[in-house]
């Protein structure tokens, strides 16, 4: 697989709240070979709170609980009740931590989380952060925004419980995987992304071009993405 990630402060904005968390991990056992992805995303809250601590706390909590649900399982493993219980974690260890800080009272993340496993996706979110697949056919949205208008329903941190969505899916072998925040999706049309994806050379370059993009349209919010392919 190739990855590519990358975050950039945007032209408004006078820090980056977001943050991004991608794992690899490779094992052998009675001689067959496995990889597996962990990839999170999160876009902290805006505003006094400080949201560059809630994605920051949200992503590696989450991170740390999968990589152990990962290692020590020793059957199948459920990868939707993981990612689950692992934001569901992080949710809860972000309010507790702010209960405990009246300064971070109100912070908040968004977080987007996929386990890539062979050619199985599956994917939780809470917020409005975005996982995309990607192809010459079509760019679909897989996650749902949890939003009304332009106000959060949703968000990790906030609030003692959450709500996550989970989904699975089978990729196809030309599928794309993009996980991004509203930095984006805010400034760069759906078909535009599709389009600047599939005429990049590499993934890197598609997200270097991608980051241009949103700042050329304004670069309103940090802007954030992750992008897995395909080796060949």
């Amino acid at each position: 697989m190739k990855i590519a990630c990358k975050s950039d402060i945007g032209r408004v904005r006078d820090k980056d709240e977001d943050s991004i968390i991608v794992l690899r991990i490779g094992s052998i056992h009675e001689s067959r070979e496995s990889w597996k992805l962990i990839l999170i995303l999160g876009d902290g809250m805006g505003g006094p709170p400080a949201g560059e601590v809630a994605s920051y706390l949200g992503t590696r909590i989450l991170a740390k609980f999968l990589m152990t649900e990962l290692l020590s399982a020793i059957k199948e493993i459920n990868y939707s009740s993981a990612l689950e219980s692992g934001i569901k974690k992080a949710n809860k260890e972000i309010f507790d931590y702010a209960m405990r800080n009246p300064q971070y009272r109100g912070m908040g993340t968004t977080l987007v989380a996929a386990i890539l496993d062979n050619e199985k996706l599956y994917v939780g979110n809470v917020g409005d952060s975005r996982l995309y697949i990607i192809n010459e056919e079509e760019i679909k949205q897989i996650t749902e925004d949890h939003t009304a208008g332009a106000v959060l329903t949703r968000v990790v941190g906030c609030f003692p419980d959450v709500e996550v969505d989970l989904t699975e899916l089978t990729l196809k072998k030309e599928d794309i995987i993009l996980m991004c925040c509203d930095g984006l999706t805010d400034m760069v049309e759906d078909n535009e992304i599709q389009r600047i994806v599939l005429e990049s050379k590499t993934v890197e370059d598609a997200c270097n071009n991608l980051v241009h993009l949103a700042n050329e349209m304004g670069g309103m919010d940090n802007i954030s993405l992750i992008l897995v392919k395909n080796e060949d």
